[in-house]
């Protein structure tokens, strides 16, 4: 819903919006952000988020048309 949010308050003011969204729920191994991972799990999600995830988004606001398929 936030993400839904984000484009159209984008779209109203004319300009452009990205969003970069971390899935961080399995439900059929049953864990979720809370509940159901293990220490070595929860230590791994925090250095994924804390190292991978901002060279990312800085690499898509670098370079937006990275990776796009031209017709």
């Amino acid at each position: 819903m936030e993400t839904t949010d984000i484009f159209r308050v984008a779209a109203m003011v004319g300009i452009r919006a990205a969003v970069l969204l971390q899935i961080s729920g399995v439900i059929p191994d049953k864990k979720s952000l809370f509940s159901g991972r293990t220490d070595r799990e929860q230590q791994r999600r925090r250095l994924l988020r804390q190292t991978l995830l901002p060279g990312v988004a800085l690499e898509a606001l670098i370079e937006p048309n990275r990776g796009q398929v031209v017709d």
